[in-house]
């Protein structure tokens, strides 16, 4: 799975999932119901996935405030816990490394044991389902690409919980 944004439900708890979906809500006609509905089913990717799960996230994921500090040191907190449990692996591009090879995009490619490879899209309004072998090799090279860019797994989690720890900080002043 591939999430270079890093806006995939998978590792999202109720909290900072209702802000983060609502502005998308009124543009999407979400009613309260089926954000609810979303919030339960996204929850429960992570613990369905036999071979795991890899995100790549962009550092501007980690400090755009979505929710506010509370809300985010919550939600990194969540992320590091999935990552020590070994339930996902994440890998953090870092501001430092400049442009790469997936920039703004969301997208998750599923591998499957007895079916062939495809890949998803997801935009403001829409996603899209890929089955066309080029296509999805060319999302693959893309999510290699955002990977070589970014910090190695270990210095991702590192990251990840010391800007927890900075939005922690905030909330106690």
């Amino acid at each position: 799975m591939a999430d270079p944004k890093g806006e995939g439900g998978a590792q999202t708890p109720e909290e900072f999932a209702r802000e983060e979906l609502r502005g998308r809500r009124e543009a999407a006609g979400l009613t309260q119901e089926g954000l609810g509905e979303r919030i339960f089913t996204t929850g429960s990717y992570v613990g369905q996935m036999e071979n795991g799960v890899w995100v790549v996230l962009h550092e501007s994921v980690l400090r755009t405030a979505v929710g506010g500090s509370a809300v985010m040191a919550a939600q990194l907190r969540h992320i590091s816990s999935y990552v020590r449990a070994h339930r996902i692996t994440a890998q953090v591009v870092p501001f430092s490394a400049g442009a790469h090879g997936a920039p703004g995009s969301m997208m998750t490619i599923m591998q499957f044991a007895d079916a062939p490879d495809v890949a998803y899209t997801e935009g403001p309004h829409a996603g899209q389902l890929l089955d066309y072998p080029a296509l999805v090799q060319r999302h693959w090279k893309t999510y290699d690409l955002a990977r070589a860019a970014a910090l190695s797994p270990e210095a991702s989690l590192t990251l990840i919980e010391s800007v927890a720890e900075e939005y922690a900080a905030c909330t106690q002043t």
